[in-house]
């Protein structure tokens, strides 16, 4: 289709190839990010010094309450990263067979 100006009403593939790029790149980088704290909090907790600590089985109630949430986080994270992929794909795909 075509505006009254006769310009395309058609977003340019190009452009948004690039935002699902970017896109499917910054799902990446907070995926990782995510990852590295779930490991970083799983090694506190599994540190036999922590339970030995006098304040040791209140910091790990709250490691613990830090995992379940980054946990919960990372796999919304992981999602997002899967429909980024998916859509990067696609237009990807559909960029190819217009060129």
């Amino acid at each position: 289709k075509r505006d009254q100006a006769g310009v395309s009403e058609r977003p340019d593939p190009r452009k948004l190839l690039r935002a699902a790029e970017r896109e499917l790149g910054d799902a990446e980088a907070d995926v990782e990010r995510l990852e590295a704290e779930v490991q970083s909090l799983t090694t506190a907790l599994e540190d036999p010094g922590l339970y030995a600590r006098p304040d040791g089985v209140v910091e790990a109630r709250r490691l613990g309450v830090s995992l379940e949430t980054r946990k919960r986080t990372l796999d919304a994270a992981l999602a997002r990263w899967t429909a980024a992929s998916e859509n990067f794909e696609t237009l990807s795909a559909a960029t190819a067979r217009d060129a």
